[in-house]
């Protein structure tokens, strides 16, 4: 990455090379100029290479009078996107302007092959479905093909809808509150950002009923170049009781087995919700927590 870069306001980025180049380069959607104006609001710029080889998303905020990189809620991963196939960062962190004084960022799974010396490994699931579902199936443990039956035998039935909006109520009701630091304003984002994924038709909403109709499970998935990812899952204590998520991600396995789809589980940091997943046979595919503290003492101490 031999290029000296400059940064640029969302105002002065050419959208429509931005996004042909982040769809080149990459299989990820969170750093596409219309993925970023849903979740920061229109308020980022980028590090753009002179020689357009590479590019640096940078959402930021101000507050207090001090200028800050962070990274928006629903946007796992954002990070160098690079035209080549190795990735160097050093030259793209150490051109990150010096008026950002706290950087605070994750970066996308491409960037694991660079010195991580400011890189935290975070981990991501997923689950390439180029399998018949009986190969897919015969990596499941037991434990999870205990709850698919549990799940089948009680009858619970699998749908695929249109309507996000109960996706993101049946998860306000049943999961946000035992969430930290999330608050209202992150689904004032999910809206925005499920109306913008709609209007592209990359939106997918699931959910498992009983055979009454009750809801106990659903999820809204990205639909995004090969990638089916899992963005908000959510189920209630009936639904955990019969095995609803287990059938809800067996059932999206089974209709996507033997093709070039990724299953994108998109996480988890916590211990037992990544146990799931990897109950069905999911690999690693770490992405990295970047964090550059620029802060005055003692403010820095703080952070």
């Amino acid at each position: 990455m031999g290029s000296s870069a400059e940064f640029r306001l969302r105002t002065d980025i050419d959208l429509k090379q931005w996004d042909t180049f982040i769809e080149t380069y990459s299989d990820l959607p969170y750093a596409l100029s219309w993925y970023l104006d849903s979740t920061a609001s229109n308020n980022w710029g980028a590090l753009i290479a002179e020689d357009h080889k590479w590019v640096l998303p940078l959402p930021f905020h101000t507050k207090f009078g001090i200028s800050y990189v962070y990274q928006p809620f629903f946007t796992q991963q954002l990070g160098l996107f690079a035209s080549t196939g190795i990735v160097e960062m050093e030259r793209a962190l150490a051109a990150i302007p010096k008026k950002f004084r706290l950087v605070d960022i994750y970066c996308n799974y491409t960037n694991a092959v660079v010195e991580r010396n400011q890189l935290a490994a975070r981990t991501n699931l997923v689950l390439p479905l180029n399998k018949s579902y009986s190969e897919l199936r015969s990596a499941f443990t037991e434990n999870l093909k205990r709850n698919i039956k549990k799940a089948t035998k009680a009858g619970l039935i699998f749908l695929e809808t249109g309507d996000y909006k109960s996706a993101v109520d049946f998860f306000k009701l049943h999961v946000s509150n035992r969430i930290e630091n999330l608050p209202d304003k992150a689904f004032i984002k999910l809206a925005i950002l499920c109306n913008a994924l709609q209007e592209r038709k990359k939106l997918r909403s699931y959910r498992v009923v009983s055979p009454k109709g009750t809801v106990l499970a659903s999820a809204i998935f990205i639909e995004h170049h090969n990638r089916l990812i899992n963005i908000l899952p959510s189920s209630n204590e009936e639904g955990r009781a019969n095995g609803a998520m287990a059938f809800l991600l067996d059932s999206i396995i089974k209709n996507n087995a033997d093709s070039d789809t990724i299953l994108d589980f998109e996480g988890s940091m916590i211990p037992g919700v990544a146990q799931f997943y990897q109950s069905f046979g999911a690999l690693n595919q770490p992405y990295w927590h970047l964090k550059i503290n620029r802060l005055p003492w003692p403010l820095k101490y703080f952070k």
